[in-house]
């Protein structure tokens, strides 16, 4: 899991123990206002990996 800002954050680390298998499972989270972009890349055990990116918007 990466925060697209400048510089790009590796959140990955920060979400780990959220990971469950029905997805992520944050119970608390601090985000600040303004819109988000974040890419999700998933791995399986054979290498194949896949992308995905979305953008949160927090009002404030």
């Amino acid at each position: 899991m990466t925060y697209l800002k400048s510089p790009i954050v590796d959140l990955t680390p920060r979400i780990q123990t959220a990971v469950t298998p029905n997805g992520i499972e944050l119970k608390k989270a601090i985000v600040p206002p303004g819109s988000h972009t974040i890419r999700l890349t998933i791995k399986d055990v054979e290498g194949r990996e896949t992308n995905s990116q979305i953008t949160i918007q927090v009002n404030p």
